[in-house]
């Protein structure tokens, strides 16, 4: 008897290391947030009680009775893969009831437990078989292949849980993504910027990112009335994470971004009545991975950029004398941080990286009227590679990002800034850690913030600060993608390049459900009658 419950310990022990790998892994590729071992403490520890509880009152009497009903050795191959998937079915039908029924349980847990407990299923079973095994069995080739078997299924399961966990939140109800249009080239790292018409003009990017980077000078413009896309003029040189900003009159800047040659000083100006680029001078420093906002009075201000050297320097470029002049200098140095102008005229610079090794969590704003920046207090976390969307009450919604860490920190906490107190408070959370997506969260007419660039599914945040999952996909994890708000309460969304580093043709469009775009045609209704 003593040495059944070590061969029982030893099987629940092997059992629950799978399970809390999985579970450990999944956390920390897909929804990591600065977790620590100590953060997963209640998970393991659910997995060790109710593990427990399966292993001893459903694992074994099923595999102790496949062994006596079927004692031949060929047979001991239908042991793992009965008691799986019996595990399977009770953890499934438990953390189900919990998430769809008695909804005490987010999907997103039940997923991950259910995924957990069949890991734990599996490799008792397979140490079962090595323990209480007969002839083949008993074969130190099976060691080897029973933890071949392990870790496969684990690295599988890891991989597909989040797409089951997104499958079962996506819903029409939050509006669906379809195919769109196919560009001429792939591009990453490109702009999209909504034209004064309506259309939308896609800017450079690059169009191979494994290996040696490849830049385009391409441009083409997609027009959501006909649903057709067309090449327009290429620019003076190739560029990629480049600025585009839409100037009061209707043209286009475009600044600085890197190609083979290095980082660039140069900007140029697509004319919209003529279709072509002109340059309009250099900046004062070479800028990529820069921030660019249109002021009140019409001038740009761009800030920052570059990328192993971040810098503090600041250029406005004043489109009456096309000119590029300095601006006060930041107080940090920062790259891939964000830029919004908050509603008072004065911008707001948030996070970015001061060097490869440092991520800032300091903000600061930019007055315009008396050409200074001024420190603003702190975000909850450090941030780059993250989005920020300015909010219909003036507040700033900080979304997603990086630490240091780069992919090893994506984040999945959203905060709130307020410029009225400098103060910023965390809200929630993305239903996927997401980064490198600065330019593919847009806001649509109908005051929904659309996430799209980092994952598979698009999230939508609406006035109940939480997210929801739309239906259909973009097919992939595209980082640096672009999505544009249209006028008709659609979004574009365009490129990017996805975990294996090769960049997509293909661009979407997210269309609202139908009672939003019911809603807000009434809304109009009541306005124009007012």
């Amino acid at each position: 008897m003593k040495r059944h419950w070590k061969q029982f310990l030893v099987m629940f022990t092997l059992s629950w290391l799978a399970g809390a790998t999985m579970v450990t892994l999944v956390i920390a590729h897909y929804a990591a947030e600065d977790f620590s071992l100590l953060d997963l403490t209640p998970m393991y520890l659910i997995l060790a009680v109710f593990g427990l509880l399966l292993a001893s009152t459903v694992s074994l009497p099923v595999l102790l009775f496949l062994q006596r009903r079927f004692p031949n050795g060929k047979a001991a191959l239908l042991y793992p893969l009965t008691n799986t998937l019996l595990v399977a079915l009770l953890a499934a039908t438990a953390t189900g009831s919990g998430a769809f029924i008695l909804k005490n349980l987010p999907i997103g847990e039940a997923v991950t437990f259910t995924g957990a407990f069949t890991m734990m299923g599996l490799a008792f079973s397979l140490a079962f078989l090595k323990l209480y095994g007969e002839g083949w069995t008993q074969h130190w080739m099976t060691t080897l292949v029973c933890i071949f078997l392990t870790v496969c299924a684990i690295a599988m399961t890891t991989f597909k849980l989040p797409f089951i966990e997104e499958a079962l939140l996506s819903s029409a109800a939050n509006g669906s993504v379809t195919r769109a249009i196919t560009m001429s080239v792939p591009r990453s790292a490109h702009t999209a910027t909504l034209l004064a018409d309506g259309r939308v003009l896609l800017i450079g990017g690059m169009v191979s990112v494994r290996g040696e980077e490849v830049y385009t000078a391409s441009t083409e413009i997609y027009d959501p009335k006909t649903g057709a896309i067309k090449s327009s003029r290429n620019m003076s040189a190739p560029r990629a994470g480049h600025t585009a900003t839409r100037l009061a009159d209707g043209n286009v800047l475009v600044t600085g971004g890197g190609n083979e040659l290095g980082t660039l000083t140069t900007a140029e100006l697509y004319r919209t009545t003529i279709g072509d680029f002109i340059p309009v001078g250099s900046m004062l420093a070479p800028r990529e991975r820069h921030s660019a906002t249109l002021l009140v009075d019409g001038r740009v201000l761009i800030t920052g950029g570059t990328v192993t050297q971040p810098s503090k320097t600041a250029d406005l470029y004043d489109p009456k004398s096309g000119t590029f002049s300095p601006a006060a200098p930041m107080h940090a140095r920062r790259a891939a941080h964000s830029s919004t102008l908050l509603n008072d005229g004065r911008v707001l610079i948030a996070g970015g990286a001061e060097s490869l090794e440092s991520v800032l969590r300091s903000v600061e704003t930019y007055d315009p009227a008396t050409n200074s920046f001024t420190e603003a207090g702190q975000m909850q976390v450090s941030r780059y590679k993250h989005a920020a969307v300015l909010l219909e009450d003036g507040k700033i919604l900080l979304l997603g990002g990086s630490d240091e860490r780069d992919w090893s920190g994506r984040r999945i906490s959203v905060e709130i800034y307020d410029p009225a107190n400098n103060r910023s408070q965390i809200v929630g959370s993305m239903r996927r850690a997401r980064f490198k997506f600065p330019n593919a969260v847009a806001l649509a007419g109908n005051g929904n913030i659309i996430v799209s660039g980092g994952g598979r599914r698009v999230e939508i945040y609406g006035s109940a600060n939480r997210f929801a999952v739309s239906g259909g996909s973009v097919e992939d994890e595209w980082f640096y993608a672009t999505a544009t708000s249209l006028p008709d309460d659609r979004v574009f969304i365009a490129g990017g390049y996805n975990s294996s580093l090769i960049p997509t043709r293909q661009a979407w469009l997210y269309q609202p459900p139908v009672e939003s775009n019911q809603k807000l045609a009434h809304e109009i209704a009541i306005n124009n009658q007012e």
